[in-house]
């Protein structure tokens, strides 16, 4: 395979997402490879569970009778382009007036965005929050998952304490995946319930070309995630919009963070200043950057390879990274589409506190267990780098493990 073209094989291995397959058990390792510690690391990080919150999350129902005919479900949550046709989850909702809905208005970059530039690209996404217990809503069934006390329409936000205001965690997917798997929601849901709001957000990257080396100007399914997370804050954040003014007043916007899977974990790099691939193939260039993430947790996320891709040849974009942004990178050892020793030399160039995680036997698509696990790290370093909990960075910088995992060391 020559350099540069594997950029296309990459987007079709990676379509199913991260949330894997059947639990196969975990008795592996995981390995704490990169980290700025300096100190041993001799403790472990409690197994993951629900914290003192019951958790509601906005509206998401959609109605199949209004799917055109011969589509699926996924044609429209994942978006998809059939015959010039573009499909999304937006025009089959339920309740569009209570669903968490914005625009994206594209930049006037057609060396970037393509075909996209300068256009209008609507969004859709969800928001769980901590609330009331004995929770006001109902636990929603939608068919092959369960959302955990969602509204009904015409329902609004009933927080916990009506006058705090809650960290916001923003998730981002994988490629051509969507948020609605049970592994997603139940990290969601395991977010909210410590005290964060979490927006989960539906790309819809199949609505747009694939990035390839055949042309670089078409880099809108990546170059639109981080411009995404960065109009979903501001929609969340302002009190002239719909959501706005609902979670704004419950919202620390000095407590930002962001949670992405595979390609969603490469949208968390560009949004913390790492650069992609462009205009040439020995260049790099910048996409939408926001210094109000504070840092960043993310599973297998894609960091490409050092013989050229995402992020340039030897990762050189990842070197643009901000000083002031942590990253933590949870990884499968056996993972084909970035390499341990890819991930290493990619997590060496980050300037801010950097974690790499390996978790051995699990490859791109974790198991249940070793996805456990991820909640687990993801919830500490949450605490640690969003909540700004000096104690919670301590045992971070000194877990190697997590209780009830597997026989863990350190590298």
């Amino acid at each position: 395979m020559k350099k540069f073209q594997f950029i296309a094989l990459f987007f079709a291995i990676i379509l199913s997402g991260c949330s894997g397959g059947g639990d196969s058990g975990f008795g592996s390792n995981t390995n704490v490879l990169v980290s700025t510690s300096p100190v041993a690391r001799d403790a472990s990080l409690p197994a993951a569970s629900a914290g003192p919150y019951s958790v509601a999350s906005t509206n998401i129902e959609f109605d199949a009778a209004l799917m055109a005919a011969g589509t699926i479900p996924h044609d429209y949550l994942g978006g998809n382009d059939i015959g010039g046709t573009r499909y999304y989850i937006n025009t089959i909702l339920t309740n569009s007036a209570d669903t968490f809905q914005f625009n994206v208005v594209v930049p006037n970059d057609n060396t970037l965005y393509g075909s996209e530039t300068n256009a209008t690209v609507p969004y859709v996404g969800y928001i769980l929050y901590p609330t009331t217990t004995p929770s006001t809503f109902l636990d929603f069934n939608l068919g092959t998952t369960v959302l955990p006390g969602m509204h009904t329409a015409g329902q609004t936000p009933v927080f916990e304490n009506n006058a705090a205001k809650y960290p916001l965690v923003i998730y981002s997917h994988g490629q051509g995946s969507q948020p609605l798997t049970q592994q997603q929601i139940d990290l969601a849901q395991l977010i909210a319930s410590q005290g964060y709001i979490v927006c989960m957000l539906f790309h819809g990257d199949n609505r747009f070309p694939q990035f390839s080396s055949a042309d670089l100007t078409q880099a809108q399914s990546i170059a639109l995630r981080p411009l995404a997370v960065k109009t979903a804050i501001d929609a969340l954040l302002s009190s002239t919009t719909i959501f706005g003014a609902i979670f704004s007043a419950h919202i620390d916007a000095t407590r930002i963070g962001g949670v992405g899977e595979s390609f969603g974990g490469s949208a968390m790099a560009a949004l913390q200043g790492a650069q992609i691939i462009g205009p040439s193939m020995t260049s790099t260039r910048p996409l939408m950057k926001d210094a109000r993430i504070k840092a960043s947790a993310n599973i297998v996320p894609f960091l490409g390879k050092s013989s050229g891709d995402l992020f340039g040849l030897k990762h050189k974009g990842i070197s643009y990274m901000t000083s002031n942004q942590p990253y933590m990178a949870i990884t499968g050892a056996l993972d084909n589409l970035t390499s341990q020793s890819d991930y290493k030399e990619a997590i060496g160039l980050m300037n801010s506190d950097r974690y790499l995680i390996s978790i051995s036997n699990e490859s791109h698509a974790f198991t249940a267990s070793a996805y456990s696990d991820a909640s687990a790290w993801i919830l500490q370093f949450l605490e640690a780098y969003v909540k700004k909990i000096a104690a919670a960075k301590s045992t971070l910088e000194k877990a190697s493990s997590v209780d009830a995992g597997g026989n863990d060391s350190v590298l």
